[in-house]
């Protein structure tokens, strides 16, 4: 009587990993909708070239402390 009542707890658990997440899937649906496949121009086209005054100004305004606050986001005004 004893394997059985071991057994039961595993048989319990192994039902639940093999049974497929409907939030799962909808998420993945999701993803896939909101993704836009690049063009082949696009592709191609990744190269940002570093603007070295632009960071300099950056890095001294951030240390002075005069950066600028962010707006808070929401959809209410």
């Amino acid at each position: 009587m004893k394997p059985i009542l071991l057994a039961l707890p595993l048989l319990a658990l192994s039902a639940c990993a093999t049974a497929p997440s409907p939030l799962g899937a909808a998420i993945a649906h999701s993803k896939q909708v909101q993704a836009v496949a690049p063009t082949a121009e696009q592709k191609n086209n990744t190269f940002i070239p570093a603007d070295r005054a632009r960071q300099k100004h950056a890095r001294d305004a951030y240390q002075k402390g005069e950066v600028k606050k962010l707006e808070r986001l929401g959809t209410r005004k």
